[in-house]
């Protein structure tokens, strides 16, 4: 019974709906991008408009051609049926016909309103581009006896996007924009590239693009520079060559393996206790023998653990022209894989940090990112791994457990009095680099298992505290361990700094007019 009501209610306001009278107006709007501008812009100055009275049938403006000659031709369509050109002016379209006075020959473009209304439209032959006319108040028995026919010639369509000027049905000639095709109405900007007109809106869009294309080039040939400097300077890690490989050192040490299994765990054996190596399968126990027999030797001759700094170079100011010094305690590091691992995995966290490459875990933003939401540009810093926790168990059955907590720290650079960089506590909770740091810290364990080098930076710091609690507790330790030393490579210190630049344009259009527009890198 409910849904017979609700069909008899609606059926009722239907019926009681008033009529609307609308009246005929010329719209011309801004059609749907998506259809593509020059075909919506075709469609719109090829519009039919309504019969004419006493007329007969209305024109259906399909043929897009020239109207006026020279300098005052503009777009327009044309009727190009037969049975309508020959009631308005006698020829059919393409018809070459001469003058019978003149001996002059024009061809038959088609029929559109002109003054006085219908108007057959005929080209100068004669003439070098496209362009059209008629002859005023000249009936199709005028014509006829003015013009003969001698042959008939194919006339091409024009294309809308030739000229800067087009005839809208009512025969109103409109300028139109040189981007979209549309007419631009009463405000209108010089197109940079030719003559003609634009929008607001699109000379905006062109202003942008333009600097999107020249930021692409600047972007390439950075790139092409930067890994010109990678190959230069061993910059990025490269696992099948960085990675160490226990298997020499193991040799020897006079060890070997009882099973293909890589991963080795230190045991303490005896009364007093002597450092043994083992075989495990479990990777919170495991420890990188390379990396522990540097360690080692670092804490032992150094009383330290391995430390590395990529340090700017003066003058600081020359972005551009800037290089950067690898700074490597003890000096002896450099080339070695504990070298690389340390120089690799800071550098990779400074392209991170600056937005050189996707982020390790969706969700996070780089410090450039940071920046561009806070507009904070003005800031000079840069970030450190550090070690938050870190401790050494001892199990029943006498195997070390190493368990630490890495994090990420920033640091602002500030020129000393004596025109020295010098590392300082950032305050700012919201500064870009701290936000940043924080992100990383949090999952830092997550990014370890996801990129290389910084599983191997968190395996070397494993080494080094296990190392530190051997030298401190004074487990005895065979002099063997402290006389082998792996493999070093030629290590270049200084390097050029890499650099990221972001551009930034800024249009403002509104209203059709443009209001603002600039420029800041």
């Amino acid at each position: 019974q409910k849904k017979t009501d609700l069909v008899e209610m609606l059926r009722g306001a239907s019926m009681a709906r008033p009529s609307i009278k609308f009246d005929r107006r010329r719209i011309m709007h801004a059609g749907p991008r998506l259809l593509g501008r020059r075909a919506h812009a075709s469609r719109l100055f090829a519009s039919t408009p309504p019969a004419d009275e006493g007329s007969g049938d209305s024109l259906l403006l399909t043929f897009g051609y020239a109207a006026g000659v020279g300098g005052d031709a503009h777009y327009a369509c044309f009727d190009v049926r037969d049975e309508i050109c020959l009631k308005v002016g006698g020829f059919r379209h393409g018809q070459v016909v001469r003058h019978l006075d003149t001996g002059e020959e024009e061809v038959v473009v088609g029929v559109k309103m002109g003054d006085g209304g219908r108007q057959l439209w005929f080209r100068p032959k004669a003439l070098q581009s496209a362009g059209s006319r008629f002859f005023a108040a000249s009936s199709a028995a005028a014509l006829g006896v003015a013009f003969v026919a001698s042959s008939e010639e194919s006339l091409r369509e024009c294309s809308l996007v030739d000229y800067i000027a087009a005839e809208d049905s009512d025969c109103e000639r409109h300028m139109i924009c040189k981007r979209c095709y549309l007419p631009v109405g009463d405000a209108a900007y010089t197109a940079q590239d030719s003559a003609g007109a634009l929008h607001a809106e699109c000379i905006a869009e062109q202003i942008l693009e333009a600097a999107e294309k020249d930021d692409c080039a600047r972007l390439d040939a950075e790139w092409r520079r930067t890994l010109d400097h990678r190959r230069m300077f061993r910059i990025g890690w490269k696992p099948s060559g960085m990675i160490p490989d226990s298997e020499d050192l193991m040799h020897r040490l006079g060890m070997s393996r009882r099973s293909d299994n890589p991963m080795l765990c230190l045991l303490l054996c005896g009364d007093p206790p002597m450092l043994s190596m083992a075989e495990t399968t479990d990777p919170r126990l495991a420890v990188n023998l390379e990396y522990l027999l540097t360690a080692l030797q670092v804490r032992v001759h150094d009383g330290r653990e391995p430390w590395f700094s990529l340090d700017p170079s003066p003058p600081y100011d020359d972005h551009r022209n800037a290089f950067q010094e690898k700074r490597f305690e003890p000096e002896w590091l450099r080339g070695t894989r504990v070298g690389d691992v340390l120089f690799q995995s800071d550098y990779h966290l400074k392209e991170l940090s600056m937005g050189e490459y996707d982020q390790p875990v969706v969700g996070m933003k780089s410090a450039m990112e940071f920046s561009e939401d806070s507009g904070d540009w003005d800031w000079r810093a840069r970030e450190w791994f550090v070690v938050k926790e870190a401790e050494v168990q001892v199990s029943a059955d006498g195997v070390l457990i190493p368990r630490l907590v890495m994090g990420v720290e920033a640091r602002e650079q500030v020129v000393t009095d004596h025109g020295v960089l010098d590392d300082a506590a950032i305050t700012r909770e919201d500064h870009p680099l701290v936000l940043y740091a924080r992100e990383f810290t949090h999952y830092f364990d997550l990014i370890a298992e996801r990129l290389s080098v910084i599983y191997h930076l968190r395996e070397l710091t494993k080494a080094q505290i296990v190392a530190r609690y051997i030298v401190e507790s004074g487990i005895l330790l065979d002099e063997s361990w402290l006389e082998v030393w792996g493999e070093a490579s030629p290590c270049e210190l200084r390097i050029p700094q890499h650099r990221i630049e972001v551009n930034k344009q800024n249009v403002a259009a509104q209203n059709g007019e443009l209001h603002d527009s600039s420029w800041s890198t």
